[in-house]
C-alpha cells in the first residue's frame, strides 16, 4: 500500500489524510490496474492523440483510476448516497449504444423514469470536485454533504452530458482551468471535463469568455428533490477520446505555456 497522503478535502476544505476517491465508482469496476498520464506534458511535448501515450511516462494506480482529494467523511457521505445511482446508469446504458439510427446521427437518447435524479447528478459535482483543485468549488460543500440541499449554483456553472460510445477508448478527465484558455475572450469557462466509456461530463462557468458549451445541459437536474425519480430526457451528441484535448476544443483553445 501507498503512503497516505495530508491535504485539504476537496469538498469539506478541511485539512487532514486524504482517502482515494474512485473516478468513475468502483462499482463500475474501475478496481483494475491503470496508468495515468500527465495530458499537459504529453501536449507540451506534441503528443495530441491518445496513441502518443506508448513509451510516454504515467503513473501506475493498482487500485483503478482515481485521485486522494476527499477525506474519509465526505468519501464515505458521497458514496453511500450518489455512488450508487451513478453506476447503475453506467452500467445500463450501454444497451443505448444498440441504437444504430442514432448513432448514426452522431447523438443518443438518454431517457430515465427511475433515476434518482439529485443523486446521479451530485455524483457528477463529486467527481469535479475531486478533478479541479483544492478549494475551488468549496461553493458546493452544502450542497453535495446534505443530501437534500437542491442549492445549487447553476448562476455559476453549467454541466453538459455527452455520450462515449467507444468502449475501447481510454478515458479522460482533468481540470481545465489551469491549461485551456480561450481565443476568443480572457476568461477560462470550461472548468473541467469528464470522459468515459459510456457517458462525459463538461463542467462551464457562466462567464463571457466566449467559448461554446458541447453537450446536452443537463443542470436542470439540480433542481429535483433527492429520491424524486421523474422521467428525464435529452437527446446527448456522441464524442470520441481519440485525442488527448477533445476535439470539440481544438478550434476554440491553444495551449497555455504558464
Amino acid at each position: 500500500m501507498g503512503k497516505s497522503k495530508t491535504g485539504m478535502c476537496h469538498i469539506c476544505g478541511n485539512v487532514g489524510k486524504l482517502t482515494y476517491e474512485h473516478i468513475p465508482p468502483k462499482a463500475v469496476g474501475n478496481t483494475k490496474k491503470v496508468k495515468i498520464y500527465n495530458v499537459l506534458d504529453m501536449a507540451r511535448n506534441g503528443r495530441f492523440e491518445m496513441k502518443d501515450v506508448e513509451g510516454f511516462y504515467g503513473e501506475i494506480k493498482q487500485q483503478g483510476a482515481g485521485l486522494d482529494t476527499l477525506c474519509d467523511a465526505c468519501n464515505s457521505n458521497t458514496g453511500s448516497n450518489y455512488a450508487e445511482h451513478f453506476s447503475s446508469v453506467l452500467l445500463g446504458i450501454h444497451q443505448k449504444f444498440q441504437d444504430f439510427d442514432d448513432m448514426q446521427m452522431g447523438a443518443i437518447s438518454f431517457e430515465y423514469n427511475n433515476l434518482n435524479v439529485l443523486a446521479f447528478f451530485k455524483q457528477i459535482i463529486t467527481i469535479f470536485c475531486s478533478i479541479c483543485p483544492a478549494g475551488t468549488m468549496l461553493d458546493c460543500k452544502d450542497f453535495l454533504l446534505d443530501r437534500k440541499n437542491m442549492q445549487f449554483d447553476s448562476m455559476k456553472y453549467t454541466v453538459t452530458m455527452v455520450a462515449v460510445p467507444d468502449k475501447a477508448s481510454n478515458g479522460w478527465l482533468g481540470c481545465l482551468e489551469n491549461y485551456i484558455v480561450s481565443e476568443r475572450g480572457n476568461g477560462h469557462q470550461c472548468l473541467a471535463g469528464y470522459l468515459c466509456y459510456p457517458l462525459g461530463f463538461l463542467l462551464y462557468t457562466n462567464d463571457n469568455s466566449g467559448i461554446a458549451k458541447h453537450g446536452a445541459d443537463i443542470t436542470s437536474m439540480s433542481a429535483f428533490c433527492y429520491g424524486e425519480t421523474p422521467h428525464f430526457g435529452v437527446k446527448i451528441p456522441c464524442v470520441d477520446t481519440k485525442h488527448i484535448i477533445p476535439e470539440f476544443f481544438r478550434d476554440q483553445t491553444t495551449i497555455s505555456s504558464n
